[in-house]
């Protein structure tokens, strides 16, 4: 663990949407034997959550037995079904408050997610909805790191100006695909272990950890860092 001295000058911050800012896994898991049966692939009960959430992408979809073709009719279910139930899913503690804190500074912020808009809109209701700049919404399952380079073309911003935040080794390599660095949050999908082989810059304990990151109380870059690692 390393304490820099001070944090990069970022300018823009994107933010990975479920699992990241919404707590949508209890969702997800509660509707997926019904989608699981009806799209004939396989899905691991309680016992084998823990295990799920160590694999990434490639080895989810592998253990699933979901064939590529058939990744993109799963997420549009997912997604028509989620838009009848934007209510079941709240905001993780503290992300209300921290996306308040960063949109009142410099920075610029931006979502990147495979949902859709509309389900991010609702979720976040309008006030949180206003402190985005930039949406880029409905992302192939196994698309990020192209959809994040199109979002980074758009922005305008240098690699070097930019975090990216997320909760599964795919945002990870999307990020460092770019050449931008990567602050993993520790609730979502994959585990604090599974990240740890990748090693991400930052590893984020709770919202206020990204907030104390990005701005002390005077809007100036955070000297201080406990999260950060090499």
């Amino acid at each position: 663990m390393k304490i820099p001295n001070a944090s990069p000058p970022y300018k823009l911050v994107v933010f990975d949407f479920d699992g990241t800012l919404a707590d949508s896994l209890g969702w997800l898991v509660s509707v997926m034997p019904e989608t699981a049966a009806r799209f004939r692939f396989s899905h691991a009960g309680p016992e084998n959550h823990d295990y799920l959430r160590s694999l990434d992408a490639a080895e989810l979809l592998q253990y699933l037995k979901i064939p590529a073709w058939k990744i993109p009719i799963v997420a549009l279910h997912l997604r028509k079904r989620m838009a009848c139930e934007t209510d079941k899913i709240p905001l993780y503690p503290g992300v209300s408050e921290m996306l308040q804190d960063l949109a009142s500074g410099r920075l610029t912020l931006a979502l990147l997610s495979s949902n859709s808009r509309n389900n991010v809109l609702r979720i976040l209701g309008p006030r949180l909805s206003a402190c985005f700049d930039f949406y880029h919404c409905e992302v192939p399952y196994l698309g990020k790191t192209h959809q994040f380079g199109k979002l980074l073309k758009k922005s305008g911003f240098h690699p070097s100006e930019i975090l990216y935040i997320g909760d599964e080794t795919r945002d990870l390599e999307a990020a460092r695909s770019h050449g931008v660095n990567f602050g993993a949050v520790t609730w979502g999908f994959n585990t604090p272990n599974a990240f740890e082989r990748h090693q991400p810059e930052y590893l984020f304990e709770e919202a206020a950890d990204i907030t104390r990151l990005l701005s002390d109380p005077a809007g100036n870059p955070a000297h201080r860092l406990p999260i950060h690692r090499n």
